[in-house]
Protein backbone atom coordinates (compact mmCIF):
# COMPACT_ATOMS: atom_id res chain seq x y z
CA UNK A 1 0.00 0.00 0.00
CA UNK A 2 1.01 3.61 -0.16
CA UNK A 3 1.22 6.61 2.12
CA UNK A 4 -0.76 9.46 0.62
CA UNK A 5 1.28 12.00 2.62
CA UNK A 6 4.72 10.90 1.46
CA UNK A 7 4.35 8.95 -1.80
CA UNK A 8 3.78 10.70 -5.13
CA UNK A 9 2.52 7.56 -6.86
CA UNK A 10 -0.29 6.50 -4.50
CA UNK A 11 -2.68 5.66 -7.36
CA UNK A 12 -0.13 3.40 -9.04
CA UNK A 13 0.65 1.64 -5.75
CA UNK A 14 -3.04 1.07 -5.04
CA UNK A 15 -3.56 -0.31 -8.56
CA UNK A 16 -0.62 -2.68 -8.05
CA UNK A 17 -1.90 -3.96 -4.67
CA UNK A 18 -3.98 -6.80 -6.25
CA UNK A 19 -6.59 -6.83 -3.47
CA UNK A 20 -8.60 -9.74 -4.88
CA UNK A 21 -5.50 -11.93 -5.15
CA UNK A 22 -4.63 -11.25 -1.50
CA UNK A 23 -8.11 -11.47 0.01
CA UNK A 24 -11.20 -13.61 -0.68
CA UNK A 25 -14.37 -11.51 -0.57
CA UNK A 26 -17.62 -13.39 -0.02
CA UNK A 27 -15.85 -16.11 1.98
CA UNK A 28 -18.82 -16.96 4.18
CA UNK A 29 -21.63 -19.56 4.23
CA UNK A 30 -24.26 -17.12 2.90
CA UNK A 31 -22.30 -16.26 -0.26
CA UNK A 32 -21.14 -19.86 -0.65
CA UNK A 33 -24.73 -21.15 -0.89
CA UNK A 34 -26.14 -18.26 -2.91
CA UNK A 35 -27.22 -18.76 -6.53
CA UNK A 36 -26.25 -15.13 -7.28
CA UNK A 37 -22.67 -15.64 -6.08
CA UNK A 38 -21.01 -16.09 -9.51
CA UNK A 39 -22.35 -12.73 -10.75
CA UNK A 40 -22.27 -10.86 -7.43
CA UNK A 41 -19.62 -8.25 -6.62
CA UNK A 42 -19.76 -9.29 -2.94
CA UNK A 43 -20.22 -5.72 -1.70
CA UNK A 44 -17.60 -3.39 -0.32
CA UNK A 45 -14.81 -4.87 1.83
CA UNK A 46 -14.18 -1.47 3.44
CA UNK A 47 -17.84 -1.23 4.50
CA UNK A 48 -17.67 -4.74 5.96
CA UNK A 49 -14.57 -3.86 8.00
CA UNK A 50 -16.08 -0.52 9.07
CA UNK A 51 -19.09 -2.45 10.40
CA UNK A 52 -16.76 -4.46 12.63
CA UNK A 53 -16.53 -7.63 10.53
CA UNK A 54 -13.66 -9.33 8.72
CA UNK A 55 -13.03 -9.15 4.97
CA UNK A 56 -15.15 -11.93 3.48
CA UNK A 57 -18.23 -11.34 5.63
CA UNK A 58 -21.55 -10.41 4.03
CA UNK A 59 -22.00 -6.73 3.17
CA UNK A 60 -25.48 -6.53 4.65
CA UNK A 61 -26.23 -3.16 3.04
CA UNK A 62 -25.77 -4.50 -0.50
CA UNK A 63 -26.72 -8.17 -0.25
CA UNK A 64 -30.12 -8.79 -1.89
CA UNK A 65 -30.51 -12.17 -0.16
CA UNK A 66 -30.27 -11.45 3.57
CA UNK A 67 -32.61 -9.07 5.39
CA UNK A 68 -31.24 -5.56 5.75
CA UNK A 69 -29.43 -4.98 9.04
CA UNK A 70 -28.76 -1.60 10.51
CA UNK A 71 -25.18 -0.79 11.37
CA UNK A 72 -24.76 0.25 14.95
CA UNK A 73 -21.68 1.91 16.35
CA UNK A 74 -20.43 0.61 19.69
CA UNK A 75 -21.33 2.63 22.75
CA UNK A 76 -18.24 4.03 24.45
CA UNK A 77 -18.28 5.50 27.93
CA UNK A 78 -16.96 9.03 28.34
CA UNK A 79 -15.37 10.20 31.53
Amino acid sequence: MANMWTDDDVAAQLDAYKFHQRWKVGDNPTCGRCALSPSCGKGCPAAVVAAGHRIGAVDSELCPVIPAQSRVLPVVGVS
